[in-house]
């Protein structure tokens, strides 16, 4: 069975590290980047609390993207630059699942 790549946008934060240890708990998933402004450089793992995965959250969502070879991205971030978020994630060709709120309808759109 092929297990799904995930790729966590927010990881550092409280939602995001819920995932990083709901993907870990699964074992049809596989935790296959994260991504976060704050916390980069250190292991996601240890950043949600359930010790070290060899995950390392990236600064840069493009770079992430590139690296994980992700099939999700599940984002929970902020509304402030969703689109661009959403884009990215897209292009890349994954599939985007989003916990983000107060993204406006344009955006969304």
């Amino acid at each position: 069975m092929k297990k799904i790549r995930v790729l966590v946008s927010g990881a550092k934060g409280k939602m995001g590290s819920e995932v990083v240890r709901a993907v870990s708990a699964e074992s049809d998933l596989v935790l296959a980047g994260a991504f976060d402004s704050i916390g980069a450089g250190k292991d996601s793992g240890e950043a949600a609390g359930i010790g070290a995965n060899g995950v390392i959250i990236a600064d840069s969502l493009q770079k992430a993207l590139r690296e994980s070879k992700a099939d999700v991205v599940v984002d929970f971030t902020t509304a402030e630059g969703f689109g661009a978020r959403a884009t990215s994630v897209l292009k890349a060709g994954c599939r985007l699942v989003s916990g983000t709120t107060g993204i406006p309808a344009k955006e969304i759109r």
